[in-house]
Parts: structure tokens; C-alpha cells; sequence
């Protein structure tokens, strides 16, 4: 039997596989076939869904549960998580996801309200430094939402007072958000992106990720329109340009709201989480990288999570398998092999996806036996 050690830090398969789902996996197969292999396991998020149980698995703390608004105005259990420093960390999945809207997608009237309600009841506590997860939102309201439920006042051309959502954002006349900022003056807001698409434009956050949200082509460029209106507004009141903001796209422009309403940090999530982790002191004499997340597409080359990881994988010269829910067609072998992964398999290969996503811990299981018996050859 070869010795080896592998690091496996994987995101989650969304709907199917959670992250310590995989890492139990690793270790369940290990356990029966491979005992001689050193499995150093870490569940992961890069700021998506998944980010409050990644902190928490390292870290000492609480879950906070309590009653906020989603993305269309209903109340909801919602819940984030205090560690033992005093910090909280807030997943935008928790109140304005889309995968709590179902067949009722539409960016032009979520909202990311219960995000700022979430902020507030932190603050209540007396919470000075807050990390908000980005990935997996259903709105495109560049955080007006989250700032009306933080004092901030958005006006229309009557002078009349409204909650701005992605469709509406092209009817905000003015703004004031001075009350939000005298909230948060003393609080450290870090934003944790797991994409890094300017505010607007053709690699924005309405033509990027509105269509999987619920837009047609005619909603997208409205609410591209509402970003690019809101933006000019912001400059000429605050003189701050979010046009080419870094991750300034992120959760339906949230993160270029959050950078002006909030003062907030963006960051990617993955490399925040990294280091939390020390992950790199594992990787320094490991034989190889086990990584992967729910599709492997475009946007894993502008990084998420298997972008991060590539990066300190290089500067250690680690091989990177990965293992995949779905591979997207447009991902080239080479586009990969630049990234440092040496091998890449979908579990969904061969099969449709409702089969796929029912059976993935089997399928999951099959494939990571297949690679490790390969691995293993002497």
C-alpha cells in the first residue's frame, strides 16, 4: 500500500452533498479501503451557502436564530452564527436565497431586507465585527434593501419614501443613509465573494447571474439599467465610483451597496476561510488536493473555491484532483490543468441530474474509490 497524505477541502454540491458530507465521506472510505492514507479533511465555503457551518466547524461560538423578512417581505426563521471572539457571520443564503424563492424567481422584486435586520440584531448584541457571505442570492437590489432596515431612506422623484428592489432601483431620485452610517461607525463589515464581476455591465451582476435568478432579457438589461442609475447617483452624492468594483457584482450587487453604504471590506471568501484554517501549513507536505464543488464552470476559473486553492497548491507544487457534481461544456482540459488540477471527474457523468442529485453521496463515493485506486497502484 502507498503512503500518502491527502488534504481534501471540497465546497458543497448544492441541494445534494454538504461539504462535511464529502469530508465524512473521505474519511468512511479511507476507513474501510485505504487505511494507511493521512486524510487531512477541511469543510469549506467561499462565502456562499454553507459559509456559517465552515466557521463553525473551527471555531467556538453559538447559532443565533430569530424572525426576519425574506426576499419577497414574509417572515422567516433565519439564523447566523457568533464565535467565541465576538464575531458574527451571516450568510445572505439565510433570508434572500434563491433557492428559497422556487418557482418564484424574479430579481426585479426580492429584496435583501432581512440581510440588514440580521445586521441590526448582531449590533443589538453588541457585535463589532461581522463577515456576510455572499453567494447564492435571488436578488439585484445592491443592498438597498438591507440598508432600509438599517435607517438608511431612499426617495423617488415625488419625494416619496420607498424600499428600493432591482427593478425599482431606476426610481430612486435620492438618498440618505446617514442614520445607517452613524449605526455602523464603530462596526467592521467584511463582505466574503466567492466572484469577483464589477457592479454592471456586460460582466455585471444583472447579465452574469439575473437569468438564473428568474430574468429574461428584457429584465436583465432593466435591471442593469437600475444599477448603472443608482451607481451615477452614488457618485454624485458621495463622490465614491463603484462602476469597476472588485466583487462589486456580487449577491445582485450587494457588495458594491455594501462597500457604500456600510463601509464595507470585500474579500474573497475562500482566501479569508483559508487562512482561518491555516490551511496552507497543511498543504506543505501533502501528495495531493482533493477539492471540488457542485459545477465546475466559468466562474471556478474567477474565484470560488477551487480557484483559491489552486493558488496555494502551486506555491507548493500540489496536484489538485477534483470531483464535481457537473462539468459545464464551455471548461477546457487546459483551462484546469492551468489551475493545477491534474485530474477532474463529474459524478453526474453518464447519468441525468435528478439521479445525480438523489444518489450523489453513492455516486460520489464510486468515483472517489475509482481515483484512489489508481492513486494507490504500487
Amino acid at each position: 500500500m502507498v503512503k500518502m497524505k491527502i488534504v481534501v477541502i471540497s465546497d458543497s454540491f448544492k441541494g445534494s452533498l454538504s461539504s462535511s458530507e464529502i469530508v465524512d465521506i473521505f474519511n468512511n472510505v479511507k476507513d474501510e479501503y485505504y487505511k494507511e492514507i493521512k486524510i487531512s479533511s477541511f469543510p469549506v465555503a467561499d462565502g456562499g451557502e454553507g459559509t456559517v457551518s465552515s466557521f463553525a466547524s473551527f471555531q467556538k461560538g453559538k447559532i443565533v436564530s430569530l424572525k426576519v423578512h425574506d426576499s419577497f417581505f414574509n417572515i422567516i426563521d433565519a439564523h447566523y452564527f457568533i464565535n467565541d471572539k465576538n464575531e458574527a457571520i451571516i450568510e445572505i443564503v439565510s433570508s434572500s436565497a434563491l433557492t428559497q424563492v422556487g418557482d418564484k424567481k424574479d430579481p426585479s422584486k426580492t429584496s435583501t431586507y432581512g440581510i440588514g435586520e440580521q445586521i441590526y440584531d448582531a449590533i443589538k448584541k453588541g457585535i463589532k465585527k461581522i463577515y456576510i457571505g455572499l453567494g447564492g442570492s435571488s436578488t439585484n437590489d445592491m443592498a438597498t434593501g438591507a440598508a432600509c432596515a438599517l435607517g438608511s431612506k431612499f426617495f423617488d422623484k415625488n419625494k416619496r419614501e420607498f424600499i428600493p428592489t432591482g427593478g425599482t432601483l431606476i426610481d430612486i431620485a435620492d438618498f440618505d443613509i446617514s442614520k445607517t452610517k452613524e449605526l455602523l461607525k464603530d462596526v467592521e463589515i467584511i463582505c466574503l465573494s466567492d466572484v469577483n464581476n464589477p457592479t454592471f455591465g456586460l460582466n455585471g451582476a444583472a447579465y452574469v447571474y439575473a437569468r438564473q435568478k428568474g430574468a429574461d432579457d428584457n429584465m436583465i438589461k432593466q435591471l442593469n439599467d437600475g444599477l448603472i442609475h443608482l451607481s451615477k447617483l452614488i457618485k454624485e452624492k458621495t463622490n465614491i465610483d463603484v462602476s469597476s468594483l472588485q466583487s462589486g457584482g456580487a449577491a445582485g450587487a450587494f457588495g458594491a451597496g455594501a462597500y457604500v453604504f456600510f463601509n464595507a471590506l470585500i474579500q474573497p471568501g475562500i482566501d479569508t476561510i483559508l487562512k482561518l484554517f491555516n490551511f496552507e501549513k497543511e498543504v506543505e507536505d501533502a501528495d495531493y488536493i482533493f477539492t471540488g464543488e457542485g459545477k465546475i464552470d466559468k466562474q471556478t476559473l474567477y474565484g470560488k473555491t477551487i480557484f483559491g486553492i489552486a493558488q496555494i497548491a502551486k506555491k507548493h507544487n500540489v496536484p489538485i484532483i477534483a470531483i464535481a457534481g457537473s462539468i459545464d461544456d464551455d471548461i477546457k482540459e487546459n483551462d484546469l490543468k492551468e489551475l493545477g488540477i491534474i485530474k477532474q471527474i463529474a459524478i453526474s457523468k453518464g447519468y441525468d441530474i435528478d439521479y445525480s442529485m438523489k444518489n450523489a453521496k453513492k455516486l460520489y463515493k464510486q468515483c472517489l474509490i475509482s481515483l484512489l485506486k489508481e492513486l494507490t497502484k504500487s
